[in-house]
């Protein structure tokens, strides 16, 4: 991924606050991440991968469920 420079603000969470927020599965936010779906920053020398999300770009939620049957 390319560096640049981001101004963090009251939008950039963590990708386990955004899962509460948007109720899925942060499983969901990390496939996100991992197909580039979502801006995030990742913290250097951190001994874990550390991640903030931006919620702005967060792609919009699906419907769970069967699809309506057309009448």
């Amino acid at each position: 991924m390319e560096k640049k420079n981001v101004k963090l603000d009251g939008n950039w969470v963590t990708p386990s606050a955004l899962a509460r927020d948007l109720e899925v599965a942060p499983s969901t936010v990390s496939n996100w991440i991992i197909r580039n779906q979502i801006d995030y920053v990742v913290f250097a020398g951190v001994e874990r991968r550390r991640h903030l999300v931006d919620r702005r770009t967060a792609p919009e939620k699906r419907s769970v469920g069967k699809p309506a049957k057309k009448r």
